[in-house]
């Protein structure tokens, strides 16, 4: 039900969704990549506006797939 009326809420133009991240990713070089490599998950980032918050963005979305990654997980190995 609630899909349904976001559907039409979002056809009339009544609600927008945004979401707000702390990095952009390239979405197109990455299928292009992913595609092209047989690579089942490549991530690419854009260049953040400052310089100096490249190493928070990176570290942020590695963190963030790690997590993703692990969820049902048992028992995790990193080297």
């Amino acid at each position: 039900m609630i899909t349904k009326y976001l559907d039409e809420a979002l056809a009339r133009g009544i609600v927008d969704i945004n979401i707000h991240t702390d990095y952009a990713r390239n979405a197109k070089l990455e299928k292009q990549l992913s595609q092209a490599l047989n690579i089942k998950h490549l991530y690419i980032l854009r260049e953040p506006v400052s310089p100096s918050k490249r190493q928070g963005v990176l570290t942020s979305f590695a963190a963030h797939q790690v997590q993703a990654a692990i969820a049902q997980s048992h028992v995790v190995g990193l080297s």
